[in-house]
């Protein structure tokens, strides 16, 4: 069966100016090149609002004025068992009295554009036009011919935006008021370097395990290194992050499961602000020190209950971390 998008997201893409898109904070400056980019994808955007809109059935909430204005024949009280059935909600009570015919509910309206994929394509490059905003698009196509093509190549590709789209998209920089624009440009860039440096993550599990670090890590991911480390990266390196999970899977160092999850699980899995090498010593530290978590049943602690077994709450044993450890190494020491 294929996904389609429900009729809230149809709605709330449709009908809204933004997604949670904050104040800008220093906008790099557009060149010539990047205003032209801005330009069309804002044309593309409001182009396909207007097509959407038309194919879309929308009834608009009423305003404050026609609300006030509308008289309410509200249902008596009821009290009991027969109280739910007795509710009535907004849009029944503003809808014209037909005798013995009920208003169509909005699930009955919505139900052809929530059962069929005959929109997905148009809406798809929708919502990462407006997630992504043009100009947040102009700001990533401007640096390079090559970042300008990525973007064209994402945007033609409905398959490959419906799959990040359903990962929760791409990260974006969080603001004063929100968030900035999701880094869909980012994203790509990422996700094609993946694939270029590994044959093997072009299916599967591990072509998830690339979509899901590209999505991650658009907005870098800044490391956690011990303190007597020098000139170590100050972000982590998502191509270096892939390959690290690609061997630790082939090696079968990894959960069962791992095979099994998703995109958007996986996210949950390589957003550690920690080194590789932290990452290989927190799996052979638990194969050691404590098996018998591995080996929980309960999926809810097998990866947690090192936390409730060996880990003491509070900072005050922070005066013994030692330089040349990683934080999460030296919170189990001084647990």
């Amino acid at each position: 069966m294929k996904k389609t998008f429900n009729g809230g997201l149809i709605l709330l893409s449709l009908f809204t100016a933004s997604l949670g898109v904050a104040e800008e904070e220093e906008a790099p400056a557009l060149t010539q090149a990047g205003q032209k980019i801005e330009a069309r994808y804002a044309q593309q955007l409001e182009n396909l609002r207007a097509r959407l809109t038309k194919e879309i059935p929308f009834d608009p909430a009423p305003t404050t004025k026609e609300a006030r204005d509308k008289k309410f024949d509200f249902p008596e009280v009821q009290i009991g068992k027969d109280k739910k059935n007795e509710d009535h909600s907004l849009e029944e009570l503003l809808a014209e009295e037909q005798p013995g015919k009920e208003p169509p509910s909005q699930e009955e309206k919505m139900a052809s554009f929530t059962t069929s994929d005959k929109l997905d394509d148009l809406l798809v490059k929708f919502v990462v036009l407006l997630d992504a905003t043009p100009r947040g698009l102009a700001e990533f196509g401007q640096q390079s011919k090559e970042h300008f093509t990525l973007v064209e190549r994402l945007l033609s590709n409905p398959g490959l935006m419906k799959r990040m789209l359903i990962a929760d998209g791409a990260q974006a920089k969080r603001m004063r008021k929100g968030f900035g624009p999701a880094r869909f440009g980012e994203a790509i860039l990422i996700y094609e370097q993946i694939l270029k440096t590994s044959s093997k993550s072009k299916n599967g599990v591990l072509n998830r395990l690339a979509l899901a670090i590209a999505l991650e890590h658009a907005l870098p991911v800044k490391q956690t290194n011990p303190l007597a480390l020098e000139n170590a990266p100050e972000t982590v390196d998502p191509v270096k992050r892939y390959l690290h999970y690609e061997k630790a899977y082939l090696d079968g160092e990894l959960d069962p499961t791992f095979k099994n999850l998703s995109v958007w699980s996986l996210r949950m899995v390589v957003d550690g602000d920690e080194p590789d090498e932290t990452l290989a010593w927190g799996r052979r530290m638990l194969r050691n020190f404590r098996p018998d978590h591995i080996y929980e049943s309960n999926f809810g602690w097998r990866y947690v209950g090192i936390v409730s077994s060996n880990v003491k709450y509070g900072s005050g044993d922070k005066k013994y971390d030692r330089p040349e450890l990683q934080k999460y190494q030296n919170i189990l020491m001084n647990g």
